[in-house]
């Protein structure tokens, strides 16, 4: 096997590189953005007719200028050709923006026995995209909570109702049962 001299082989591929002879490239192989996001691809190259394409337009579009516009959730591969058949690539990994914070309307809310009312949570920031709320009580047999937030006063006591993301990222409410109101006079 010829041993190479790695002095000659940086200066021969330097020359090639101020000669302008560099391979074709975006300025990046690889981008992960979150929905909602956009990037700038470029190329090395001189040239002013570049034509861009994703493979997945769904995932990200691609303006004619390298513009990388988010579309959705997924994997997706932006190509650059110029005018000598030549094409780059960058591979574009496009996730959720995933809540940080929650928050429900009420800290504490009292609700009477055989009644039901709603809560609504929020989750923050305000960009999210993964908006999933899963809903649950510290005691059913007390408090009862469905997927959409509507609690049912049971049996009178306490309990927690909480709201979480997909991530555990929670609040909870404290939830009051009571006793319906007595009728004084008929």
């Amino acid at each position: 096997m010829r041993k190479i001299n790695t002095g000659i082989l940086v200066a021969i591929l330097s020359l090639f590189f101020l000669a302008g002879c560099a391979p074709f490239a975006v300025n990046v192989q690889a981008l992960n953005l979150k929905l909602g996001e956009t990037a700038q691809l470029t190329t090395n190259s001189k040239e002013s007719e570049i034509v861009w394409a994703s493979s997945d337009s769904s995932v990200v579009a691609v303006g004619n200028n390298g513009e990388i516009m988010t579309k959705g959730i997924g994997t997706a591969k932006v190509t650059a050709n110029n005018s000598k058949d030549k094409t780059a690539e960058c591979m574009v990994t496009v996730s959720h923006v995933y809540a940080t914070g929650v928050e429900i309307t009420e800290i504490s809310f009292e609700i009477e026995i055989g009644k039901s009312a709603t809560l609504h949570a929020t989750l923050l920031p305000d960009n999210v995209t993964a908006t999933e709320i899963h809903w649950s009580s510290s005691n059913p047999a007390v408090v009862t909570v469905s997927e959409s937030g509507e609690i049912n006063g049971v049996n009178l006591g306490e309990a927690s109702v909480t709201a979480a993301d997909i991530n555990g990222i929670s609040a909870s409410c404290i939830v009051t049962v009571i006793p319906l109101p007595s009728i004084t006079a008929l």
